[in-house]
């Protein structure tokens, strides 16, 4: 056994943009990250993803972390930023705008609720939409 076996790497099968950890509202447990793709400029193929992180014990009774796909939500465009503060995470598109999200534990559906979306945010004057960035710090 080789001393890089403790680790595992699993492929979910995206291109990653941004990971955010959840605070402890949340559960320090669990993780948020967002998709980016080459394909076009404007892709509802991307997602906001919440992960959770565990501990499932291996047949040799040792401690092994896991990690599942808790829930997603479709995201226009690739997420170029990321952020979270209790329970409401924000997305900034490279399509120039920026969503808002409810992680909710509790919820019979996806568990990412939205609640707002601010669209070109980011545009040239003839219209033309711009990356957003970063979507700052969530304050309230």
């Amino acid at each position: 056994m080789s001393e890089y076996s403790m680790f595992e790497s699993k492929f979910i099968g995206r291109n990653v943009s941004k990971v955010k950890i959840c605070d402890q509202s949340f559960g320090a447990e669990s993780f948020l990250s967002g998709t980016h793709t080459s394909q076009t400029f404007v892709s509802a193929d991307n997602e906001i993803i919440l992960w959770s992180v565990g501990v499932e014990q291996s047949e040799e009774d040792v401690e092994e972390p896991t990690m599942s796909k808790s829930s997603s939500i479709s995201h226009v465009g690739d997420v170029m930023g990321l952020d979270y503060k209790g329970g409401i995470a924000a997305a900034a598109s490279s399509n120039g705008s920026v969503s808002m999200y409810k992680l909710d534990k509790m919820s019979s559906s996806t568990g990412l609720e939205p609640l707002h979306s601010w669209s070109a945010l980011h545009s040239f004057k003839s219209g033309r939409r711009t990356p957003t960035i970063g979507c700052g710090q969530i304050m309230y």
